[in-house]
């Protein structure tokens, strides 16, 4: 199966965060994390994505206004300290339905 062209992302409503939909995606966020440099691409969001824009004030985005906002997840997820994320054994429990 061909990869697509362009990143694609969907947004989870019920874990609250954003779900890289291809190995695009996931390449050039790892990218700017570990290299705090932006390729240059557009990202593909799907209707989940842009409603959770819309929450956020952003009505019909142009694609500059997504690849920003995406751009600005990235880099605030790379600001989290490991401290202040989950411990491994919660989320895989929470992820299989067992609290």
């Amino acid at each position: 199966m061909k990869e697509q062209n362009n990143p694609q992302l969907s947004f989870n409503k019920e874990q609250n965060k954003p779900e890289l939909l291809n190995d695009k995606a996931v390449r050039v966020c790892v990218n700017y994390i570990n290299d705090n440099e932006k390729e240059e691409v557009d990202f593909d969001v799907d209707e989940s994505f842009l409603d959770h824009m819309n929450e956020q004030g952003y009505s019909n985005p142009s694609q500059q206004e997504v690849n920003d906002f995406v751009w600005a997840m990235v880099e605030e997820c790379s600001e989290t300290k490991e401290e202040d994320l989950p411990p491994i054994g919660q989320v895989m429990r929470k992820s299989r339905g067992i609290e």
